[in-house]
């Protein structure tokens, strides 16, 4: 450079920051473009740390969720929780229809299909209102249920039986509680001679027997099968809960 040659007064064309627009330095030394980067760096950084937050628990969510419901082979951590079934026999006067039925502590009322309800012929004895609070939601929805009354008796010997009433709803639950490997899984762990109340086949609950009932048909103690599996004798014989590896 010349001496005493100024830059603002240079008659060459100089291509002027693309940051500030002065023509006394380029882009790569401007300090702006300097503190504006790692700016831009950092935004993007956070952006992606936040998605990874984000998506996190929701998925964690429906493991859990799913892993109460789905079929062992099927879950991500290779057990199952075991919820407490029996299959019952289920008596009107002279008509008889086998059912499966879940015990369901967290449910104050008992509950059956529409469709053993017509198998079975009941009649309904009265109408309750009820506020029904759903998992996860404070806001109750109120539905109106015929109620009947019937009979729940053990497949096996000496045939113990309870009445109770039941509230008349079209599905008790969607999802398929147990599946046809489970059997299989239960061999090595069940003794010889135990009465299991389920027979473990694939088939819809149809009765939900709730806390109002559920006490009543409790004959004793659960037994320990292992760290996580109890055995629980029902009227019906001994139903299972807990959790069930997959070996």
């Amino acid at each position: 450079m010349i001496y005493k040659h100024l830059i603002s007064q240079c008659k060459v064309k100089i291509t002027p920051c693309e940051t500030c627009q002065s023509l006394k330095q380029n882009s790569l030394f401007c300090p702006k473009t300097k503190n504006k980067t790692p700016l831009l760096n950092n935004k993007t950084e956070i952006s992606e740390v936040d998605n990874v937050k984000k998506l996190e628990p929701e998925t964690q969510v429906k493991e859990i969720v799913m892993s109460s419901v789905l079929n062992p082979q099927y879950s991500p951590e290779n057990y199952a929780t075991l919820l407490p079934t029996a299959e019952v026999q289920v008596l009107n006067g002279c008509n008889k229809v086998m059912a499966r039925l879940l015990f369901g502590s967290g449910s104050q009322k008992s509950f059956i299909r529409n469709d053993l309800k017509n198998a079975l012929n009941l009649k309904p004895i009265r109408q309750e209102t009820l506020l029904i609070y759903i998992f996860s939601n404070q806001n109750p929805l109120e539905k109106t249920f015929e109620v009947v009354n019937l009979t729940l008796r053990s497949r096996f010997s000496p045939f113990q039986s309870i009445n109770i009433e039941a509230l008349v709803t079209d599905e008790i639950t969607g999802a398929e509680i147990y599946s046809d490997s489970t059997p299989k899984l239960l061999r090595n762990l069940i003794p010889s001679g135990c009465q299991m109340a389920d027979s473990f086949q694939k088939s819809p609950i149809k009765i939900l027997l709730g806390a109002n009932f559920l006490v009543n048909s409790i004959t004793g103690e659960p037994t320990k099968i292992n760290k996580n599996l109890f055995r629980l004798p029902t009227l019906f014989g001994e139903t299972l809960i807990g959790q069930l590896a997959d070996p």
